[in-house]
């Protein structure tokens, strides 16, 4: 009798238990909204001058503004539903580093980079500084 009372607990434990995996968990939600209505974005706005030129850039092209070399790379929508493009920048003297360029009701910016210009004494095969 006490096998029996012991397999019979056993078997109540391993299906309370079992139970609790299979269950949904509860819904939550916010009390407070996470995200408020006003975009901040970090970067730099371009001139008027070089967004026109960036406007009509597609992939591969080699754009020159103020001694820099830019190269256009793939266009896309960003997670925040902005159209932009990635770009290689080639500033004179230094490396090429990588960003994007995105289109906000305010004009065109650059999202500020997030790796550091060295010098080096190597130029970009695009770039006009040779």
């Amino acid at each position: 009798m006490k096998n029996s009372v012991r397999k019979g607990l056993l078997l109540i434990g391993t299906l309370l238990a079992l139970q609790g995996c299979v269950s949904a968990p509860p819904e939550v939600s916010a009390s407070i909204p996470l995200i408020q209505d006003q975009k901040v974005y970090s970067g730099n706005y371009l001139s008027e001058d070089f967004s026109r030129i960036i406007q009509g850039a597609t992939e591969g092209d080699k754009l020159q503004y103020q001694g820099d070399t830019i190269l256009v790379g793939k266009e896309y929508t960003s997670a925040l539903g902005l159209n932009c493009k990635s770009v290689r920048v080639f500033e004179k003297n230094y490396t090429g580093y990588d960003s994007t360029v995105c289109m906000t009701t305010s004009g065109w910016f650059m999202a500020s980079s997030l790796t550091v210009k060295s010098p080096t004494p190597q130029h970009w095969e695009g770039n006009n500084n040779e």
